[in-house]
């Protein structure tokens, strides 16, 4: 089943000074309702933050941050404003029906790594347990052994980078299991790194096979790349980018002649496709 979006605190123009209000609150945004889930109280000044969780499920449920809501049912609650807005995190999590290769990806994937008492794989295990998390990377920090960062990618977001809201609700699963062995981990998003082509002496040009390109070069960089941290850094391959180009079909002949070389990802970086130019 597809879970529903979930946020952290949202920002209220107003309620009453020093209230505290139930679950259950009604919003909406669009076709969408969503309903408070813990008792919050407004300050000395009635400014007033919830948290909420989507009544629906799917990734039609996320909202970005700042965007709009409104109080559903204003006549329950005369005292709060009408208009709400979405915080800085945004409300993320929310991800439709997990595909069949999906889910045969992710069993093969425990039936090749069981738990071990908080391995590596045991952090990436419960990162991908999270319904939108299509890859995930357990990193220690050379510096601190007994840090480790989850690096992971999220459906449904350009390139798959997750958002701020994404990276509370994987962490709330990294959480709630409480591995043993480590002093702290913590879930990341990956700083995207966009890979600039150059793309030469194209023997069949059209639109059609430019597009193909981009696809293929896309869905090799999903394939193979992950993030590089200090210490670990990774490596793109400049023959995977050929490859990619190669394989497309109405393509015969072409001069990758950007890159140059090998291209080297360190910092949280993930590499993700960038423009492409076509030259003579």
């Amino acid at each position: 089943m597809s879970p529903p979006a979930k946020t952290p605190p949202w920002r209220c123009v107003s309620g009453t000074a020093n209230v505290t209000y139930p679950s259950g609150i009604r919003f909406v945004s669009g076709s969408v309702s969503y309903l408070s889930s813990a008792p919050a109280s407004a300050d000395p000044l009635g400014a007033l933050s919830l948290s909420v969780v989507a009544e629906s499920s799917g990734a039609a449920t996320n909202r970005d941050a700042d965007g709009a809501m409104a109080l559903a049912d204003p006549v329950l609650w005369p005292d709060l404003s009408t208009a709400w807005v979405v915080g800085p995190a945004g409300i993320g999590g929310g991800a439709d029906i997990e595909s069949d290769d999906s889910l045969r990806a992710r069993t093969l994937y425990r039936k090749a790594n069981p738990p071990g008492g908080g391995k590596l794989t045991d952090y990436e295990a419960i990162a991908l347990d999270v319904p939108g998390v299509v890859k995930a990377w357990a990193f220690r920090q050379p510096l601190a052994p007994g840090f480790i960062a989850v690096y992971f990618l999220f459906e449904g977001r350009p390139n798959l980078i997750p958002t701020e809201g994404d990276v509370l609700i994987v962490q709330a699963a990294i959480d709630a299991k409480r591995l043993i062995r480590i002093d702290d981990s913590v879930a990341v998003a990956p700083t995207p790194a966009p890979l600039a082509l150059t793309i030469d002496g194209l023997a069949s040009d059209s639109q059609t096979v430019r597009d193909a390109i981009a696809a293929a070069v896309t869905e090799m960089l999903v394939e193979r790349s992950r993030p590089g941290i200090p210490g670990d850094t990774f490596t793109l391959s400049r023959s995977w980018i050929s490859e990619a180009i190669s394989g497309v079909t109405g393509e015969d002949r072409h001069v990758l002649a950007w890159p140059l070389d090998d291209v080297t990802y360190t910092n949280g970086q993930y590499p993700v496709l960038g423009p492409i130019t076509y030259g003579a």
